[in-house]
């Protein structure tokens, strides 16, 4: 019998490999073929077939004659995360273009997943233009005004009312109790150094049904944004709309 440990390490590999051609896929804009998947993952032709087989039972690649893309249900757990619970993504958007459009910065929607940040929306204008690629849509939370807020409510949120253990930041980096305190006061965290480099950034909640926050609105600046009352207001008056549409929706766990 083999024992349990080598059991252990012979699925981390295979789930590492699956990941390795599951990157591949996701990184091409057109179907792939067997022998590019195999070289480019640097596995034997046999062994990424086999990956694929499996992986396409369960949804998470199909087949496209000879070639290979990503499945429905990989498709279904992507759309899932950059979406939100139940569509947040869309209900949000026209109070985030309103945030843009009035302030003229860049206006970006971020939700918690674990340790990261997640910015599932970005909008800019040309005079930012330049600024935008490169810059990640996965930012470790603690480096993120976003991430530093909904870390502070995480945490001072009871552990029943919170809406997942990976929502909620576990193993991240959480705020000081004062800037803790200071976030849960001021309804914003503030940062310097935005995620984009050169800009002043600050983040206020978006509270769902439950009155805890689902997502965040940032908002980067080329000048500093508390130093500007329309721009606070604007970021305080979207944040306030879009939570006001979010309550419409029942709490996560409800039907």
């Amino acid at each position: 019998m083999t024992p349990i440990s080598e059991v252990s390490a012979l699925s981390a590999d295979a789930i590492g490999r699956a990941v390795r051609l599951l990157e591949r896929l996701a990184s091409s804009g057109h179907p792939v073929a067997l022998s590019n998947l195999a070289r480019d993952t640097e596995l034997p032709k046999s062994t990424a077939y086999r990956i694929l087989q499996t992986l396409s039972t369960h949804g998470m690649v199909a087949r496209r004659g000879n070639r290979y893309v990503l499945g429905p249900r990989m498709h279904a757990l992507t759309s899932m995360v950059m979406s939100g619970p139940r569509g947040v993504r869309k209900r949000l958007m026209p109070y985030l273009l309103d945030l843009h459009r009035h302030t003229g910065g860049i206006a970006r929607l971020a939700l918690l997943r674990g340790e990261e940040v997640v910015y599932v929306e970005t909008l800019h204008g040309h005079a930012h233009a330049a600024l935008i690629p490169g810059v990640p849509d996965r930012v470790p939370a603690g480096a993120t005004p976003s991430g530093r807020l909904l870390l502070a409510f995480a945490a001072g949120t009871a552990p029943r009312q919170r809406r997942s253990e990976a929502d909620a930041g576990q193993g991240a980096v959480l705020p000081s109790a004062s800037e803790r305190r200071a976030i849960l006061h001021d309804g914003f965290a503030h940062a310097e150094r935005s995620p984009i480099p050169g800009l002043d950034s600050v983040a206020m909640p978006i509270l769902g049904s439950d009155s805890l926050p689902v997502a965040a609105f940032e908002l980067a600046t080329t000048t500093p944004v508390l130093r500007s009352q329309s721009a606070m207001a604007a970021l305080r008056e979207a944040a306030l709309a879009g939570s006001v549409a979010l309550r419409t929706l029942p709490p996560e766990g409800h039907p």
